[in-house]
C-alpha cells in the first residue's frame, strides 16, 4: 500500500487503494487481526474511500490523504512480531493474488466503451 498512497488520489490510485483496503480487513476478520483494524480505523481516510475523488479534494481531502500516508509509514516501523508478521504476511499474499483478477475486471468494460 505505500506505492499507492504515494501516488496522486486520482480513481485509479483510489480503486486500487480501496480494493485492497477491503481485502486486507475482510481477510483480517477471518485471521483474527484486530490489529489491522485498530490501524486501518486510525485515519478517516480510509473510512471514506468509497466516495472516491471528492473526499480527497481540498485541503481537508489532502490532509485525509496524508493521514493514511502517514498511518502506513508508521506501520512499516513496527516493531517485528514474528506470529503477527507470518499472518499479515499471509493476508498480503492472499491479496496480491486477488487483486489483478479484480482489476483486470474492473478495466475490462471500460476498455469496451473504449472502442464503441
Amino acid at each position: 500500500m505505500p506505492d499507492l498512497v504515494a501516488e496522486i488520489p486520482d480513481i485509479w490510485t483510489l480503486a486500487s487503494l480501496t480494493d485492497t483496503v477491503n481485502i486486507v480487513r475482510s481477510l483480517s476478520e477471518v485471521c483474527g487481526l484486530d490489529v489491522v483494524d485498530e490501524i486501518l480505523d486510525s485515519a478517516d481516510g480510509f473510512a471514506v474511500l468509497p466516495m472516491g475523488q471528492q473526499a480527497f479534494v481540498g485541503r481537508n481531502g489532502e490532509k485525509l490523504w496524508n493521514e493514511m500516508g502517514a498511518v502506513i509509514a508508521e506501520t512499516q516501523a513496527l516493531p517485528f512480531d514474528p506470529e503477527l508478521s507470518v499472518r499479515i504476511a499471509a493476508v498480503m499474499v492472499v491479496a496480491a493474488a486477488v487483486l489483478p483478477a479484480r482489476r483486470a475486471a474492473a478495466v475490462e468494460p471500460m476498455t469496451a466503451l473504449r472502442t464503441e
